[in-house]
C-alpha cells in the first residue's frame, strides 16, 4: 500500500521540493504538507487505513492530538478506536476556563500522542510535558511522517517511543524509483 500512497503525495502536492523553513526553524529542500491530504478523501483514507495497522498493536486509554496538523488525524483515530480525544494548547486560554488541555480524560490514563510530521520532536515533547504535568502517562507517539532529523532520539531520551507510517527517506526512495 505504501507504494500506492507515496506517488499520490507527489500527484497531490503533499511532498514538495524547493527551499523551505520548517516549524523547527530548520531549512529543508523537501516539505511534507499533510494538511493538504485531508482535502483528498481517497488519499486521507488510504493513509488512515495503513496507520490503523500500526495503531491497532498499541495499548492506550486516550489520544492527544497536536494542533493543528496532528489534530485532524488524532480526531479520526479517537473516533475509530472509540477512545477519548484531548489536545494541548500552545498557551492556556486567557478566557473561559483558561485550560491548556482541552477534553476530559481521567488522570493516570495512558495517552497516545499523534502528530502529522516529526522533525526534531519538539512539538511532541512540549505536549508530553504538559500532559505529564497533568498526571497523564505518556510513553508512545505516532506520526504519519518521521523526517529522521533527531526527533526519534529526542523522544527516546524522554522515554517516548515514536511510531511512524513513513520515513522521509522511504518517501524519497519511492518517489525517485517512480521518477516522481
Amino acid at each position: 500500500m505504501k507504494e500506492e500512497i507515496i506517488p499520490l503525495f507527489k500527484k497531490y502536492g503533499i511532498v514538495k521540493r524547493g527551499e523551505f523553513v520548517l516549524s523547527s526553524s530548520k531549512r529543508s529542500n523537501i516539505y511534507v504538507d499533510l494538511r493538504a491530504a485531508i482535502s483528498i478523501p481517497d488519499l486521507y483514507l488510504k493513509i488512515i487505513d495503513e496507520s490503523k495497522n500500526i495503531l491497532e498493536k498499541l495499548s492506550f486509554d486516550a489520544i492527544a492530538g497536536i494542533p493543528t496538523g496532528g489534530l485532524v488525524w488524532a480526531s479520526y483515530f479517537a473516533f475509530y478506536f472509540k477512545k477519548p480525544l484531548i489536545y494541548v494548547r500552545k498557551e492556556a486560554k486567557e478566557y473561559g476556563l483558561k485550560k491548556e488541555i482541552e477534553g476530559n480524560v481521567k488522570e493516570n490514563s495512558k495517552v497516545l500522542i499523534i502528530d502529522d510530521v516529526c522533525t526534531t520532536g519538539s512539538n511532541i515533547l512540549f505536549a508530553s510535558q504538559k500532559l505529564r504535568n497533568n498526571n497523564y502517562l505518556i510513553d508512545e507517539a505516532f506520526v504519519i511522517v518521521d523526517r529522521n532529523e533527531g526527533g526519534r532520539e529526542a523522544l527516546s531520551s524522554n522515554n517516548i517511543k515514536l511510531y511512524c507510517l513513513f520515513t522521509l527517506e522511504e518517501i524519497i526512495k519511492i518517489l525517485d524509483k517512480n521518477n516522481c
